[in-house]
């Protein structure tokens, strides 16, 4: 699951000015449902403020002994001020296969495409580190 991780994300969108950012992908999830939760996006560059959306993960594929998951989240991108600047990011995630109950390192990386809200066409590609994993609450700043 996603919730309670902390990504690195780095985005492509070609019609931008700017056309490649850094964010930090904070992800909150609810008790009842681990898979689903509320995402909190914040540029790296400036001091925007973050915005929130929703997010939802499922498997993918079990790759190597491990079930490898797949994501989607929509969020509006700070810094952008075109209509345009909500977005759907569609995601997969690898991971190594081994993961340590007493906390150890784990490498996951998310690769995916970003598609419009209006017509869901792709419009941009990202990629992201995982850089923590069990974030508090209070870690969240939600």
């Amino acid at each position: 699951t996603l919730q309670g991780t902390k990504w690195r994300l780095f985005i492509e969108l070609p019609n931008q000015k700017q056309q490649q950012q850094s964010f930090e992908l904070l992800f909150q999830g609810f008790a009842s449902q681990p898979n689903k939760g509320i995402v909190q996006l914040m540029n790296t560059n400036n001091s925007d403020q973050p915005t929130t959306g929703r997010w939802l993960s499922k498997p993918s594929e079990i790759r190597r002994g491990s079930v490898q998951l797949s994501a989607r989240w929509k969020v509006k991108v700070p810094g952008i001020t075109d209509a345009s600047s909500s977005y759907i990011f569609k995601g997969f995630i690898r991971a190594k296969p081994t993961l340590s109950a007493g906390g150890g390192t784990i490498e996951a990386e998310m690769t995916g495409t970003i598609l419009s809200v209006e017509t869901e066409e792709t419009v941009g590609k990202f990629r992201a580190e995982l850089i923590a994993i069990n974030i508090s609450d209070d870690e969240l700043s939600m």
